[in-house]
């Protein structure tokens, strides 16, 4: 509680994935959490969020009322049961789409009445006031403005912030200075292929900075941890391509 922490990726590299994700499992064990979304509205957010609890491929969401009945069927259950569980918690995960564009203080002091215990932010070049001529100036701000308010009010902020191609951050460096948690990754060929994310931590504080896998579901839109047989996995093929000889 009280601090910072930045998630960066390529385009395409499951930001958005990751950060629903984050919020199902603040929830899941009692935190109030807001999902702000200044890139889609709140029926593609559903749609996702329907993907993961129920388990129903994005696609067939995609397909409305020509959707199979049990898939249907699956689906209200799932709602359901969430609702049930997040009640039965007293907490909640509720997603905020602004319908203009709005700045970090807009948002915060917006979202301050409702005392969530998580607030994350995707993402952060969208905000207003993060463009222009001095924009890593600007971002630096923003992330300033960011971890003051989560140290004020005991709140974890989480903004989203995106990486080039190459992995290098196309924002300030302030940013990551400003985070006490920083975890990127470049979602190249062989994550697309594997379905797997290989994690830099460039930042823990008071923790001890580690890489770490997960595993990415895009078409429930479920992120995870990797299973024993898929560490197994890989690390069997890191030692098959470890050159012998002196």
């Amino acid at each position: 509680r009280g601090s910072l922490m930045t998630i960066a990726a390529t385009t395409g590299g499951g930001k958005t994935t990751l950060s629903l994700q984050l919020q199902h499992n603040f929830a899941s064990y009692g935190a109030k959490v807001c999902l702000v979304s200044l890139e889609m509205n709140e029926t593609e957010l559903t749609r996702r969020n329907l993907a993961n609890w129920s388990g129903v491929n994005l696609t067939e969401l995609l397909k409305g009322r020509d959707m199979r009945p049990e898939f249907k069927t699956q689906i209200e259950q799932a709602y359901k049961a969430r609702v049930t569980e997040l009640k039965t918690k007293g907490t909640r995960e509720s997603v905020y789409v602004p319908d203009e564009d709005v700045g970090i203080e807009e948002i915060m002091f917006t979202l301050k009445p409702f005392n969530y215990d998580v607030i994350i932010i995707d993402y952060i070049s969208l905000l207003k006031g993060a463009d222009g001529d001095d924009q890593w100036r600007r971002l630096g701000a923003i992330a300033r403005f960011a971890k003051v308010f989560a140290n004020n009010t005991n709140t974890i902020v989480v903004l989203l912030a995106q990486l080039s191609d190459e992995g290098a951050i196309r924002y300030s460096k302030a940013v990551q200075e400003h985070s006490s948690n920083f975890w990127a990754w470049i979602y190249d060929q062989r994550a697309r292929e594997t379905g797997t994310i290989f994690v830099n931590q460039y930042k823990a504080r008071n923790q001890k900075a580690f890489p770490f896998y997960l595993k990415e579901e895009f078409g429930n839109m479920i992120i995870r941890d990797l299973t024993d047989n898929e560490i197994q996995t890989i690390n069997t093929n890191m030692q098959d391509r470890t050159p012998s000889g002196g």
